[in-house]
């Protein structure tokens, strides 16, 4: 799971330590062409729902592209979901670090 700042995207030394640490973990698994690593980007409520939609879109899509170089012969599913799906239910426009994420999932079929 990577965690981010109130706002912005996914650059910046702390979000790239965690992708490097996560890269790393994926590999250990050994995965292969029949492997497919699902991005899911979410944020808290703070904005407007069709911002925080599109704020989630594009982490999941920097995420799933730095994963994509590490990985290229691995399908890698990017998806946002803005703050449908919030970790810690939280008062409108609350802030809450637990909701600005994104999960990755790798599923393997063998």
């Amino acid at each position: 799971m990577v965690r981010f700042a109130a706002v912005g995207s996914v650059t910046g030394p702390g979000v790239d330590r965690q992708l490097n640490d996560i890269v790393q973990a994926i590999a250990k698994q050994e995965i292969d062409a029949d492997c497919v690593i699902d991005i899911s980007g979410h944020t808290d409520t703070l904005g407007s729902d069709a911002n925080n939609h599109i704020l989630s879109k594009r982490r999941a899509k920097e995420v799933a592209d730095k994963i994509k170089t590490a990985f290229p012969n691995v399908i890698v599913n990017p998806q946002g979901w803005g703050e449908r799906r919030l970790e810690t239910m939280t008062y409108d426009g609350e802030h809450n670090a637990a909701n600005r994420r994104v999960q990755i999932k790798v599923t393997c079929r063998r």
